[in-house]
């Protein structure tokens, strides 16, 4: 939020604001979000257009050669407060990410400051370090068997061997010395060049399914948003091919027919929502 507040401040729109909270967000978030990751962007621009931008993450695999060895997936135990739920990581698990091509898309189309003034924040952040909030390092408590995996990994999140919990400072300087060179050159991502292959050399001997071909054929696609209303009032959501705007506009439609909605923090909201779903 602080980082919107900075670029907001300097001259920026909405957008250059909500894409600099997300380059902040992978630096004092990274158990939540990601600039390999997945995501989507809905957006009602100043000239009255709705566009849904759909950067999610593509599934991976182009022009592997056939015989090539069998991906390598890890099973992880992660223990919730409820029950303990199996994850599978590993190279395997790798998708072609989005959410970079994705911020890139939203500032170059939509915003309005040069590029390294949003990247600016996260790069200080992510260079002078952040404090782990309470919630981060709760997460990061929960992601520990994946983070510990990898001799990289654990110099960011495990320095000295103890894992960084709420209080402690955050450090990734060599994500700090990407986002200023992605300031001054956006082509300097890891969809093309150097850093593409060195991502993809190190996928594969671990045995991950990512390939330079996958890449290059990302894109950032352009949606219509899903319409639909609820007691009368408009509203957009994410339409397919994903399923969640959907669900949702059918559990609103639901939820209306069942007449005056109760109020709020009442037994029969309770009642009603779990007839809904």
């Amino acid at each position: 939020a602080d980082a919107a507040v900075s670029v907001l401040q300097a001259g920026g729109n909405a957008f250059d604001a909500v894409v600099a909270a997300g380059f902040a967000s992978t630096v004092c978030e990274p158990g939540f979000t990601s600039l390999a990751g997945g995501g989507f962007l809905l957006a009602r621009t100043a000239d009255g257009r709705d566009r849904l931008v759909d950067f999610f993450v593509d599934t991976p695999g182009r022009g592997r050669p056939d015989g090539a060895p069998e991906p390598v997936f890890e099973e992880v135990a992660v223990s919730f407060a409820a029950a303990v739920q199996t994850f599978h990581c590993g190279p395997g698990s790798v998708a072609v990410p989005g959410v970079l091509g994705g911020y890139l898309h939203v500032q170059r189309e939509l915003g309005r400051l040069p590029l390294a003034e949003v990247v600016a924040p996260a790069a200080a952040l992510a260079t002078n370090g952040v404090v782990v909030s309470p919630s981060q390092g709760a997460d990061l408590a929960l992601l520990r068997p994946i983070l510990e995996r990898t001799e990289a990994s654990r110099a960011i999140f495990l320095p000295g061997g103890r894992l960084l919990a709420a209080g402690d400072l955050l450090h990734n300087p060599d994500l700090g010395a990407f986002l200023r060179r992605l300031g001054t050159d956006p082509h300097a991502t890891f969809y093309e060049g150097p850093l593409a292959a060195a991502l993809v050399d190190q996928l594969h001997a671990g045995g991950g399914l990512l390939t330079l071909d996958d890449l290059a054929a990302y894109r950032v696609i352009e949606r219509e948003p899903l319409r639909a209303s609820y007691r009368g009032r408009p509203f957009l959501t994410n339409p397919p091919p994903t399923f969640g705007g959907t669900l949702l506009s059918l559990a609103l439609a639901r939820f209306e027919a069942l007449g005056t909605a109760p109020p709020a923090g009442s037994p029969g909201l309770a009642v009603a929502l779990a007839e809904v779903m």
